[in-house]
């Protein structure tokens, strides 16, 4: 069987993004396990694979970055991992873009609580305020400043740690 297109893409950037954040060739299931218990799980969703490769080697020291780049991803990616934080490009290509994506994880139950930060190239302060009323937890435009979305990002990941 022929892959999809969408099921090529999502291939070819998961495979760049474990490239990127693994340090040794082959991890078993119990090494990968143990090295990831206790590092904070950040849902990527983004389709554009050079900010995906961007954000993964710029976060990869900290935390688990899992990439989705559409909507089906994005749940998929909900079910199977306990995320800490969701990045969230706003203009994404297909039905469903940012701002309705961050409302229906809001809507969702299980995962309301997952703080959703939007990372966009909408730059005005009407655009912060509609991201924002989307349920956004906090706002960042590209090009991001590193040191503050940083901060912000580890704040938001380690609070569920710390109300545990």
């Amino acid at each position: 069987a022929v892959p999809s297109q969408r099921e090529f893409e999502r291939s070819v950037v998961l495979a760049a993004t474990r490239n990127l954040t693994m340090d040794i060739p082959e991890r078993s299931p119990d090494r990968a396990a143990k090295q990831d218990a206790g590092v904070p799980v950040v849902l990527l969703v983004e389709d554009d694979p050079s900010t995906i490769i961007y954000m993964t080697q710029l976060l990869k020291s900290q935390y688990r970055i899992v990439p989705a780049r559409c909507a089906a991803d994005m749940w998929d990616e909900l079910q199977r991992n306990s995320i800490a934080v969701v990045l969230m490009d706003i203009a994404l290509r297909g039905n469903t873009d940012g701002l309705q994506l961050t409302r229906q994880i809001r809507e969702s139950g299980a995962h309301a609580a997952i703080p959703v930060i939007a990372v966009t190239a909408f730059a005005s302060e009407q655009d912060r305020q509609r991201c924002l009323a989307a349920g956004c937890t906090a706002y960042f435009t590209k090009p991001i400043n590193t040191k503050m979305f940083l901060q912000t990002l580890k704040e938001l990941a380690l609070r569920p740690l710390q109300n545990a």
